[in-house]
């Protein structure tokens, strides 16, 4: 088989190839994808889930919430959260009980979940069903399980509100761990309440486009631009929301 292989005519010098680019060039795109795959084998299948599951992602990053939603949501789906789990992990030397009920494992699961605290605000806030879901589901898995039970804008609009709960949530734990305060369920109800308002503004308003507007008048002599003696008008232009 190897002497079938033809030799070339001319002498030709050896170079490195990338494999996994049609072109035989490296690219940070295919490399990423890459790594991506390699570290999902090595993970449990519920970690897997988060590497490889782009299409989950893709519908997250499309929804026209707040940056910051989007990406504590990309944080959770890929689990890279600061939990005292993965800070555990990435080798800190700190006990990775949860910090707000001082139980169990602070993972993403338990502080989203399970914990005390979040079991008292998804019955709050009139979510029993959809903790019923979750409760043995990972992360990653419950968004995606709600998605598939519920049917066109009403899965955007039940995920969204899910975030938003997850975010007050998260934000309960970071005032517990850096301001050792922790707030009470009527008020978390009510910043979560707000925040959904917020989300629903952002969804029905229309995106504005941006217009171009000349600011006149204008300096013809100090903006003109001497091109084959001609003189070329140059005026400035602006954005207007």
């Amino acid at each position: 088989m190897i002497q079938g292989i033809p030799l070339a005519c001319q002498r030709i010098t050896d170079k490195l190839i990338w494999h996994y680019e049609a072109s035989g060039q490296f690219s940070v795109k295919s490399a990423y994808y890459l790594a991506s795959n390699l570290q999902g084998r090595s993970y449990s299948s519920k970690h897997q889930a988060s590497f490889m599951d782009h299409s989950l992602w893709n519908w997250v990053w499309n929804r026209k919430v707040p940056p910051k939603l989007l990406f504590f949501s990309w944080k959770g789906i890929h689990r890279i959260l600061p939990t005292r789990e993965a800070l555990v992990g990435r080798g800190l030397d700190l006990i990775p009980i949860c910090s707000v009920c001082g139980r169990k494992e602070e993972t993403i699961e338990h502080l989203f979940f399970t914990c005390l605290v979040a079991r008292k605000l998804w019955r709050l806030l009139g979510f029993q069903e959809l903790w019923r879901r979750a409760e043995k589901r990972s992360f990653t898995g419950f968004i995606r399980n709600t998605l598939s039970k519920t049917n066109g804008s009403d899965s955007d609009y039940v995920i969204l509100q899910v975030i938003c709960l997850f975010w007050r949530l998260w934000k309960n734990r970071c005032m517990v761990v850096f301001q050792f305060e922790q707030l009470s369920l009527d008020v978390l109800a009510h910043q979560w309440s707000h925040q959904v308002k917020e989300v629903e503004q952002a969804l029905l308003s229309p995106t504005p486009e941006p217009r171009l507007s000349a600011s006149l008048p204008v300096q013809v002599e100090s903006l003109g631009l001497q091109l084959g003696g001609m003189k070329q008008l140059v005026i400035p232009m602006c954005w207007k929301p």
